[in-house]
């Protein structure tokens, strides 16, 4: 925001927020909310309408029907999921929440007094944690386990089977409460459903608190209003906690929510399809630009983007790189350190499609070169090609044999590397550089190959229509190991005298033994060639920093409002 107060120009793939207008129907119930006068305060947990339609709403979704004593409405899901952790949790005690988690779960869990454990989730399994790792999470001290699907920040959403795993393992433990986000469940693509554990365990429903909201769905984000729905006496001690913070939602926020849970759900349905839409587009994007690591979202409006092997020299983390993108690049992302995922950044599709294109232009341009991948691609071949004329024009003894040799000079790299670019080896042209480059790289981890990104000409067409030939090394399901550096910079001298970045293909530093002066030929000299390292090593699990408990500060007028039934 600072940045556009500036005048930056700045591109946002960080919103939590749907960017539709609120439906016209909504609209017009706060008009006329506002005109009879309903701008008094209400009773604490919302107005007796309002409670009855979320109730109707909560039946259709999961199935089950909550009396008005057993829903409370607070000011957007946030609150009532702050309310019920002050209400069930005490100092000592622990909760479980999923990870990569929604930045405010543990800082809740905290404010309670309470210590977060980290429910764990990897990307190879498409960020659905396991039962097995719940059961193993459980202590003596655990009091409540957090559930969200869809995720945020994955977008992940948990299936049928992994409610019924989660279902089992808890009731082998009466004494745990169950907090159930449900905000994003009408955003899901592909023919998904979201599942809620009420709709597969029932049974659970006496020690099940379900948290949902009208600011996603609705795009009512600024108008905050969520609600809970769950046993009375756990409704009744997050009531004490709201009487003595907040109070009631919003007046004219409630007459609102009864006209969104009421009327047409139409605007809900073409919302999602745009969503849809826009999912298929940022990953596509994503996709698209080489070593970027990115599952496939089911639900919500996020991506979560692997960008670890990017993660070197100045760049040391994803905190350093969301700032370099912001502020050399006009692109606001958010790191995933703030989610427990460190070395992803997660990116927000709520936007247009015209932004999704320019955020990822940003991002390709930072992450691969300058402009987007598919043009630094096609750059490189242009710089190979410029390299073969002029070392033919030299003479006959610089043919094309002597040009491949040339190329395969000081091939050494760690592990079982080897030259690439025979006529008959089925990459073609694609080369690994000579030993200095390697070293300048970076090592290489595991057992891999350094293989160069270049683009195929075809014979006799000109430039840029060969261009359209670029291609990749397909890559196989394990993962990139990450170089340190994965664009050599150096400074070589133009005939203009302008000083530009870049490397000679083949060349090493810059296309130059080192302690040498050269001039090159002409003002587009090759700007860079990017080095992928592919390992055969399995992939592993997300690293997640631990949690600390936070000792706490004193008790001294803090409400004791934790649930007698637990």
């Amino acid at each position: 925001m600072e940045l556009k107060r500036q005048g930056r120009d700045v591109v946002s793939l960080s919103a939590g927020e749907p960017d539709f207008p609120v439906p016209p129907h909504v609209e017009k119930a706060i008009e006329q909310a506002l005109q009879r006068g309903m701008t008094k305060y209400t009773a604490s947990p919302g107005v007796q309408e309002l409670r009855e339609a979320i109730a109707d709403r909560m039946e259709i979704e999961i199935g089950q029907k909550w009396g008005i004593k057993d829903i409370v409405a607070t000011a957007g899901a946030k609150q009532a999921l702050y309310n019920a952790c002050q209400a069930l949790l005490d100092e000592g005690d622990e909760a479980i929440v999923p990870c990569p988690y929604w930045v405010s779960y543990p800082d809740m869990v905290r404010l309670a007094g309470a210590t977060a454990v980290p429910l764990e989730c990897s990307g190879e399994n498409g960020w659905t944690p396991r039962p097995e790792a719940l059961e193993k999470a459980i202590t003596p001290k655990t009091r409540a386990v957090i559930l969200g699907s869809p995720s945020n920040p994955t977008g992940a959403v948990w299936d049928e089977e992994t409610m019924r795993g989660f279902a089992r393992v808890l009731e082998k433990h009466p004494d745990i409460a169950i907090l159930s986000d449900d905000i994003y469940g009408r955003l899901v693509y592909g023919g998904v459903k979201a599942i809620s554990i009420l709709r597969v365990a029932p049974q659970l429903r006496e020690r099940t608190v379900i948290v949902n909201g009208c600011s996603k769905a609705y795009a009512m984000t600024g108008l905050r209003l969520g609600w809970a729905c769950g046993p009375s006496a756990i409704i009744a001690a997050m009531n004490r906690v709201q009487d003595s913070s907040t109070s009631n939602p919003s007046s004219l926020t409630q007459y609102a929510g009864i006209a969104a849970l009421r009327g047409p759900q139409e605007p809900v349905e073409a919302m999602r399809q745009q969503f849809e839409k826009r999912r298929d587009l940022i990953v596509d994007l994503l996709r698209a630009i080489p070593r970027m690591g990115c599952s496939k979202p089911q639900g919500a409006f996020y991506v979560l983007a692997d960008v670890r092997a990017f993660l070197t020299g100045r760049i040391e983390n994803d905190t350093r790189l969301a700032e370099a993108l912001l502020e050399e690049h006009g692109l606001a992302t958010v790191p995933g350190t703030a989610f427990g995922a460190p070395g992803h950044l997660r990116l927000s599709f709520a936007t247009s499609e015209a932004e999704i294109r320019r955020g990822g232009g940003c991002l390709a341009g930072r992450l691969v070169g300058e402009g987007s991948a598919e043009e630094v691609v096609a750059e490189a071949g242009q710089a190979r090609h410029q390299q073969r004329v002029r070392i033919r024009s030299q003479g006959p003894s610089r043919d094309r044999r002597g040009l491949r040799e040339e190329d395969r000079r000081g091939t050494s790299v760690q592990g079982q590397g080897r030259a690439v670019g025979e006529e008959d080896h089925p990459q073609g042209d694609v080369r690994e550089d000579q030993e200095q480059g390697h070293r300048e790289a970076g090592e290489v981890t595991g057992r891999g190959r350094c293989t160069a990104l270049r683009t195929r000409m075809r014979p006799g067409a000109s430039w840029p229509a060969r261009r359209s030939d670029a291609w990749l090394q397909d890559c196989p399901p394990t993962h990139f190991a990450a170089t340190r550096r994965f664009c050599h910079r150096s400074r070589i001298k133009t005939d203009r005298g302008e000083l530009v970045k870049g490397r000679v293909p083949g060349r090493g530093r810059a296309g130059l033994p080192p302690k040498q002066t050269h001039r090159a030929p002409d003002a587009d000299a090759p700007r860079r060639i990017l080095f992928l390292a592919r390992s055969n090593a399995p992939a592993t699990g997300l690293p997640t920093p631990a949690l600390r408990r936070i000792p706490p500060a004193g008790h001294n007028g803090r409400i004791k409002t934790r649930s007698p039934l637990f």
